[in-house]
């Protein structure tokens, strides 16, 4: 078999989410290869971390992000290695890879990932208790259509950890109000009534300050 029909070979295992299958057929590709193209290095990677074999797949994504940076796929490798980080809790390396690969995705055409990876490194600074660049990052995200309920809930959660409660009620209302007017397939439903609590506990509190 050719290069190409082992990689669609491997695609089609992937498809399937046979990833061990998936993985014996990219090795082969690899091994075929003089000098491996970065898009072999990202799919064996993804079948390992699939399946929990976290360092092996870092270490062909940082392949793969070095042969192939700077370029979307290879903003993506970073996000992956970012990824697996914060599935285990390492935040402070989740933040170092979401960071370069937020920065590698800013000038990769082509990309649709720049926005969740932007999402992520907000998360995992709000997890080591950076509130303030969590904002900071949250608000680069929050006009976008596809994340804003999201975000707009996180940064309510922000506001609320470091008292700025005027400002979470703010986004409180703002959710609701797009909440309302959105088409029904459009809304984060299962964050609606949480957020119409929290609204009504911040409208209690800052009338109590009056």
């Amino acid at each position: 078999m050719s290069t190409q029909e082992l990689v669609d070979a491997g695609c089609a295992y992937l498809e399937r989410k046979d990833y061990r299958a998936a993985e014996d057929v990219f090795r082969r590709a690899l091994d075929a290869h003089p000098s491996p193209p970065a898009e072999i290095q990202f799919r064996l990677a993804f079948c390992l971390e699939m399946q929990g074999a976290y360092a092996d797949a870092e270490s062909l994504y940082l392949q793969a992000a070095a042969a192939d940076a700077p370029s979307a796929l290879g903003g993506d490798a970073l996000f992956r290695i970012a990824w697996m980080a914060q599935i285990v809790k390492d935040h402070p390396k989740a933040i170092t890879y979401f960071q370069k690969a937020s920065e590698v995705l800013q000038c990769a055409a082509g990309s649709g990932q720049l926005a969740e990876c932007l999402y992520r490194l907000a998360l995992s600074h709000e997890a080591v208790g950076r509130i303030i660049k969590a904002l900071a990052v949250y608000q680069r995200i929050e006009n976008d259509t596809l994340w804003f309920w999201e975000v707009c809930y996180r940064k309510i959660n922000c506001f609320d950890k470091i008292g700025r409660y005027g400002e979470a009620l703010a986004c409180c209302l703002e959710y609701e109000a797009r909440y309302v007017s959105a088409p029904a397939g459009k809304r984060a439903q299962e964050l609606y009534p949480g957020i119409k609590r929290m609204r009504q506990q911040l409208e209690q509190l800052l009338s109590g300050c009056d």
